[in-house]
C-alpha cells in the first residue's frame, strides 16, 4: 500500500464518505418526525404587538391596515412589519368605529410619533367595541407639564381643562386588541402571528365590500377582515 500513495488516498476518501453517509442515514432514522406545517409556521413572519393603554391598564394590540398611505408607511417603518393601505376604511360609518388617541408631543415613549403609547376607548367586552379606530391626534398645550394619560376619560378630562387639543384627521386604522383589562385584572386574548400578505395593486374604494363587523374571525377570535384578505396593498417606502 505504501508504494501506491494515490490508491491509498482514494481508499481513505471512500472510507470517510461511507462513514458520513452512514451517519446521515442513522440520524435520519432516529430523528423524531416533525409535525406537518411546523417548519412553515416557524419560518412565517410575525406581526409584532404594540403597547397601549385602555381604561387605565396596559394592553397590547396590532395595527394591520390604515386608510391613509402616509400613516401606513409610518407604522410599517415603526414596527418593521407591513401595514396595508385600505382607503375605503375612511368611509366606514361612525357606528362601526371606536377611537384611538395618538400623542404628538409630551412624555417620550413608545407611541408612533415618539411619545407616550396610544390610548384606546371601548376595549373588547364593552359596548361599541370595534377593531376599526378613528385616529385622534392629541397635543399638549404645555409639553413640559405633560403626564402619561392611560384612559379615554383622562384624555377627555385634559381636553376639558384646556391642557390638550384633539384633532381628528379622518384616518381610520384597523387595530385589533390582543390583551385588555377586565374586572379583576388583565386578561389575555392572543391570536397567532400573521404572515405578511403578497403585494397587490391598490384597490379602488368602490371595489371594496366594506363589512368589518361581519367579516371572518379565526379560531382565536382575531379579526381578519374580508377586504384585507381580498384586497391587500403593501405600502411602498418613500423615495
Amino acid at each position: 500500500m505504501d508504494s501506491h500513495p494515490l490508491l491509498r488516498n482514494l481508499l481513505v476518501t471512500a472510507l470517510v464518505a461511507g462513514l458520513m453517509a452512514g451517519f446521515v442515514l442513522v440520524y435520519t432514522a432516529l430523528k423524531p418526525p416533525q409535525a406537518p406545517g411546523k417548519m412553515a409556521a416557524a419560518a412565517a413572519p410575525a406581526v409584532p404587538p404594540v403597547k397601549g393603554f385602555a381604561e387605565g391598564e396596559a394592553i397590547f394590540f396590532l395595527h394591520t391596515e390604515a386608510s391613509d398611505p402616509e400613516v401606513a408607511r409610518l407604522l410599517t417603518e415603526m414596527m418593521q412589519s407591513p401595514v396595508l393601505v385600505v382607503p375605503a376604511l375612511a368611509q366606514a360609518p361612525a357606528a362601526l368605529l371606536a377611537n384611538v388617541y395618538v400623542f404628538t408631543n409630551g412624555v417620550k415613549g413608545e407611541g408612533p410619533l415618539g411619545f407616550q403609547p396610544d390610548v384606546f376607548d371601548r376595549p373588547p367586552g364593552t359596548a361599541g367595541y370595534s377593531p376599526l379606530r378613528a385616529l385622534h391626534l392629541v397635543t399638549w398645550q404645555d409639553p413640559q407639564g405633560a403626564r402619561v394619560l392611560k384612559s379615554a376619560a383622562e384624555v377627555a378630562a385634559a381636553a376639558a381643562r384646556g391642557e390638550v387639543t384633539i384633532e381628528r384627521p379622518g384616518v381610520v386604522i384597523n387595530m385589533p386588541l390582543l390583551t385588555w383589562a377586565r374586572a379583576g385584572g388583565a386578561s389575555p386574548a392572543c391570536g397567532p402571528a400573521l404572515a405578511a400578505p403578497p403585494a397587490a395593486s391598490p384597490p379602488s374604494a368602490s371595489s371594496i365590500n366594506l363589512s368589518p363587523m361581519t367579516d371572518r374571525m379565526n379560531h382565536d377570535g382575531l379579526f381578519l377582515p374580508k377586504y384585507l384578505i381580498d384586497n391587500p396593498v403593501i405600502p411602498q417606502p418613500a423615495s
